[in-house]
């Protein structure tokens, strides 16, 4: 199955190759124009794909939960891998459905979008229900608080680019310390830059998703905002 999600300004383009074709047909689908909001652990609201500007909003799909210690992999009941219809997907991204809930923040596993995020680099909050499509493909996703010190998330950017497969980094709203990896039914927070505990997180889990998809490094979000 080949769907992948692209990321263009303000707006969230999802691109759907079919499933087991041997051609490469694709659709387009895109939602705009949603208003910006919030995405607080437990408060069922919606939070900007493109901080600070309007676009596709993501609704809060986390359930509550109490903090952990940090420094510890966790590892979370596998809540399977469903995969919601490409209307279901939509309205999710959009607002209009609701949104599947999870069992840990940020999502570890469970019901997702039939597109996922390509691995990469991103400046813009990527959908929980996205992202747990880019767990199933074995990617380790760092996600750190967003107006985070930037030499700390220049330092994530440049060790995701060193990786080159199966990562993603990005920010998301409501973590409970200012670095959280995810990988399939694992979670990792850390409350300070530990670029040791991140390489053996990845080590570990890079590349060991249910599905085992090939994930090159191919969005780079921070470059593309240099050039």
């Amino acid at each position: 199955m080949k769907r992948t999600l692209v990321v263009l300004g303000t707006v969230l383009a999802l691109v759907v190759a079919a499933c087991g074709a041997t051609g490469s047909t694709t659709t387009t689908m895109t939602i705009d124009g949603v208003p910006p909001g919030t995405n607080t652990p437990g408060d069922p609201g919606t939070s900007d794909l493109v901080p600070g500007a309007p676009g596709a909003t993501i609704p809060a799909t986390s359930v509550p939960e109490e903090a952990s210690p940090p420094g510890v992999i966790e590892t979370f009941a596998d809540l399977g891998a469903d995969h919601l219809s490409d209307a279901e997907a939509v309205g999710v991204i959009n607002g209009t459905v609701a949104a599947p809930e999870y069992n840990s923040v940020p999502p570890t596993s469970g019901t997702h979008t039939p597109a996922w995020a390509q691995c990469g680099i991103y400046r813009q909050l990527i959908p929980d229900a996205v992202q747990v499509h880019s767990l199933e493909h074995g990617a380790v996703i760092i996600h750190y608080t967003p107006g985070w010190d930037p030499a700390d998330i220049d330092a994530l950017e440049s060790l995701a680019r060193d990786k080159a497969s199966h990562i993603i980094v990005a920010p998301y709203e409501g973590l409970a310390t200012p670095i959280v990896l995810t990988a399939w039914t694992v979670r990792l927070q850390l409350t300070s830059l530990d670029l040791d505990a991140i390489e053996e997180f990845w080590l570990g889990y890079a590349n060991e998703g249910p599905e085992r998809v090939p994930c090159p490094l191919e969005i780079d979000e921070a470059e593309a905002a240099r050039a």
